[in-house]
């Protein structure tokens, strides 16, 4: 039996279910970044699959956008392009946070 291929989403991960996207900002046309919606459906999404808690995939048609409420890749929001954020590597040992 072939393994299933899935799209390849721009931030270069597969969307297999359970999936999350690293892009977790949208860069607006006058540089400011906003953070994007993460899926809140309470399972995989059905267009992109990405996992519960999740970003959505970059045009998924259930991402919603931040500064209107509709959709994320078909509004007239003032959307330039997506940034996304670079994984930070964590020590193995516990950090306190201070604010």
């Amino acid at each position: 039996m072939k393994a299933k291929k899935y799209a390849v989403c721009v931030c270069g991960v597969e969307m297999k279910p359970g999936s999350r996207c690293k892009s977790d900002r949208l860069e607006l046309n006058n540089g400011k970044l906003v953070r994007r919606h993460v899926n809140s459906s309470g399972g995989k999404c059905g267009d992109c699959n990405s996992a519960p808690g999740a970003y959505h995939h970059i045009g998924c048609d259930q991402a919603q956008c931040p500064l209107c409420g509709g959709q994320e890749s078909f509004c007239d929001c003032p959307i330039k392009g997506y940034s996304v954020r670079v994984p930070v590597k964590v020590a193995k040992t516990a950090i306190e946070v201070t604010a």
